[in-house]
Formats: C-alpha cells, structure tokens, sequence
C-alpha cells in the first residue's frame, strides 16, 4: 500500500515517524548497513574473525548460509563497512545467473582494480594504463583456474587487511558445468593462499550450500566458520524492528518499538516465519495502512486487516512440508499461480535445475501441481478456488463478527437505558 507523496509529512504528524522505517533503502543498506542489522545467535563469531583479519594475525573462509530473505546479503555488506572504517580494502561481488566465464572474468577484473603491485605501477608508468587488463592478459589468466584464484590472492596480498565478498554463490549452478567445476577450484585456490589479514566470505541458499558440500569436499573442508542463519527468534524480531524505528522517529516513544505494538511484532514473526524480509513487509503495510486511516498507533486490529487478504495463502502454505512451502509461495506470489518453468523456480528458490525438478515432479506426484502441454508448472485450480472459498468465508465469518458486536453494543447502550429511567 503506498501512500501519496503530499501525505509522507502524516507519518511524522500521525505515528511520530520521518517515514516508514519498513520500507526497503538500498542507499542505506550500502552506505550504513550496521545501523539496521540485528545480531542473531548464529552471528557468534563474525566480529571474532572480523578483528582478527583487521589485525593481520589470521584469515578466514566464511560461508553465511540462509533462505532468501534472511539477511545473507546484509552480513556481507556490514563486514564490508567495518573494513571501510578501519581504511581496509574490501572486494564486493554480487555473484548473478549467468555465463560462467563471464563471472570469472569480472572477479578477476575487480581483483585486479583492487591490486596494488610493482608490475601494476610499472605498467601504468610505461604504457599510461593500471585499471585495465588486455584480452590476452584475461585470457591468460583464466587459462586455468589457479592462475584465477593467484590473481585474487595477489590483490588480497597487496591491501592487507582486505577481504573479497561473494555474494549468491550458488547462482554459479546456472552455468555450465565446467565453469561450475573452475570457480569453485578458483575459490578453493585462493582459500589455501590467503595471506593473514584476509577474509573470504560467501553467500549461499541452504540447499545450494549442501550440493557444495558434496561435490567440493576439498573446499568444503577449508571453511573455518558457517554461519547459519535460522528463524527469527521475538526478541531478535523486536531488536531489528525497534533498529528501524530509532532511524526514523521524529519524536521520543516510551517503547523501543515506537508507535507498533510489541504483539504486532510478535505476531508478524510468526505470520512470516521468522523471515526477516517477510516480516518488515508486512510491518511495512502495517504502518501504511495506519497512517491512511490515521491511527496513531499500529495495533493488533491494524495488523489482521493487513494479513486478511492473505489469510488463505497463509493457511494452505502453513498445510504444505516445510521442503514444498517456498516452491508454492513463489509460484503463488511470483508466477500468479503458473505456468512456469524450472528454470524461472529453480532461480527463485536458488537450487541447481536438476534438485529443482525433482521437488516439482514430487508436489506434482502429490497433486499440490500440475504440468501444462509444454512442462510448465501451475497450480491445479480446485487448490486455489479452495483459497478463494477459505477467504469468502473468512469475510463472511469476519462480518458475522462484526454484526454481532454492534447487536451486543446496542443491547448494552438499551440497559443502560432502561436502568437509567427505572425501565424493566
């Protein structure tokens, strides 16, 4: 729900905030994201291996594994701001579905920006170039994969502390198999050099992280810590959400949470299965929809009108096996409910074509899908007319509610009445 532009001063006037401090900031997610990350347990050893980089008494290989939406991203933007603050160089790559030979030539690009060695400044002196690498320097380089990953470790080398950032590794599974099998033996390369003072840290789906595992052992087996993100715990959703509000409060609440109710905080957790991205959507609309209505605070009457419509959704997701859950969410919410194909799901839920077809062809085995003429995935209509009868008479049961509320209202306002004027 949006809210026109003439109206943002309400927020502040209404709920005593500058703004909704639920709605999505890249630039401050990229310029300040320490201000809005909550620490979970599993975070136990970040700040240790953090320092002892910027230190230069040792490196590390972190993976931070996690389903989407649970923050994987922003961990790797907060160690990249400490590096920041401390004039430490840092390496940031957000890894995207695409050729693989194409992802190995941009690391090798950014390392070599990032690289500051004797035959970088002698280059740049005799033929006036230091940020570029000719075709025939690229393609020696990627000639193998441990001529990729000396390249990495001679730029980590050269800015000690520094750190390279992988971010989404696992969407290395959408390119050829060969170039599956060279980035990982690139990482597996620069993980057995690193110089002290270095971090390489990676960001993958859980699944995804498994497939690692199993195909790369001799990767795998260097990793010195995984951080692996699980729900949200209500007062770790209570610690981000009340991060949110100091932001953005334009007046002192008694509360951490501001004008938000702490069982609407509670409450959404649950809704959103302690999924950070999911919770701060529904929180997002949660004070839209207060502001439009001019509420001053965000209660629980405010959040049931929000997740009302999804009612239904929510109940026939909350039915499924954990394992089927997001694959019907995604299709639901993203796709309309199909067609789609593999690939378009194996994308969204970050697993490899082949695991992913698999999960399909087994919801399809249980009637939870269907396939079109051309191998497209849908889901079958009597599911979804049953999500649309389930919202009819949530509606109605909710309207019955309602009717008798104002019935009783009205019997109570007649004895007072009638006890007012000494009536039987």
């Amino acid at each position: 729900m949006g809210i026109n532009p003439y109206s943002v001063d309400r927020y502040s006037s209404i709920l005593g905030l500058s703004r909704n401090p639920f709605t999505r900031n890249p630039l401050l997610e990229e310029s300040d994201p320490i201000s809005i990350f909550s620490k979970q347990e599993s975070d136990s050893m970040l700040e240790p291996l953090i320092d002892e980089a910027l230190s230069n008494v040792g490196s590390s290989f972190l993976v931070i594994v996690g389903p989407v939406g649970s923050g994987r991203t922003i961990r790797l933007r907060v160690i990249s701001q400490i590096f920041r603050e401390n004039n430490a160089s840092y390496m940031y790559y957000p890894t995207e579905p695409m050729i693989g030979q194409q992802i190995v030539e941009e690391i090798i690009l950014m390392a070599y920006r990032n690289y500051k060695g004797i035959d970088k400044a002698l280059k740049k002196t005799i033929f006036g170039t230091s940020d570029q690498l000719t075709k025939e320097e690229i393609s020696e380089i990627i000639s193998s994969a441990s001529n990729a990953g000396n390249m990495v470790v001679k730029s980590l080398k050269s800015n000690r502390p520094s750190c390279i950032l992988l971010d989404d590794i696992h969407n290395v599974f959408f390119t050829d198999e060969s170039w599956i099998f060279f980035i990982f033996e690139m990482i597996r390369e620069v993980v057995s050099n690193m110089p002290e003072g270095s971090i390489l840290a990676m960001t993958s789906g859980r699944e995804a992280f498994e497939e690692i595992e199993r195909r790369f052992p001799a990767l795998s087996s260097r990793i010195h810590d995984i951080i692996r993100i699980g729900p949200l715990r209500d007062n770790e959703a209570i610690s981000l959400v009340s991060k949110r509000i100091d932001l953005m409060k334009s007046r002192n609440f008694q509360s951490p949470l501001g004008p938000i109710d702490q069982e609407v905080v509670i409450e959404a957790n649950r809704i959103s299965y302690g999924n950070p991205v999911r919770l701060l959507s529904i929180l997002e609309r949660a004070v839209d929809l207060a502001v439009v209505l001019g509420r001053s605070n965000v209660d629980m009457r405010i959040l049931d009108s929000v997740v009302e419509t999804e009612g239904p959704l929510l109940d026939l997701l909350s039915s499924l096996p954990a394992d089927t859950r997001d694959i019907m969410e995604v299709i639901v919410r993203k796709f309309n409910g199909g067609p789609v194909s593999v690939g378009d799901v194996a994308v969204e839920i970050e697993l490899p074509v082949s695991k992913t077809f698999s999960k399909l062809e087994a919801m399809v085995a249980k009637d939870l899908l269907k396939r079109d003429p051309s191998g497209n995935y849908l889901v079958p209509k009597d599911i979804l007319e049953k999500s649309k009868e389930s919202e009819k008479l949530q509606i109605k049961e909710k309207r019955g509610k309602t009717e008798k509320g104002i019935e009783e209202l009205r019997r109570k306002s007649l004895d007072r009445i009638r006890k007012r004027f000494g009536l039987k």
